[in-house]
């Protein structure tokens, strides 16, 4: 089935909570559902973090990739170009 959802995360620095958050979605009930995650260069342990996440999860995350740092609307408007689903 297709995702229905799609859940964007635009990420700075976020290593202290990111495993959190993504346990908390991931204890969700509705299972059609992606996470679209952007890291913007941080330089904590973020991407690392959600590189382990998404290999323990590869059906609902995704990883877009990033070589710059943007800022926090681009950096969601970055992740708007790869939703697909009805719902964001």
């Amino acid at each position: 089935m297709k995702h229905q959802i799609d859940i964007l995360m635009a990420v700075y620095h976020g290593a202290s909570y990111i495993l959190e958050q993504l346990h908390s979605i991931m204890q969700q009930s509705y299972p059609h559902f992606r996470i679209l995650i952007r890291d913007d260069s941080s330089s904590d342990q973020t991407l690392s973090l959600i590189q382990s996440f998404h290999e323990a999860h590869p059906e609902h995350i995704f990883i877009i990739p990033s070589n710059e740092r943007l800022g926090v609307k681009a950096n969601f408007s970055e992740l708007m170009k790869y939703a697909q689903a009805p719902y964001v």
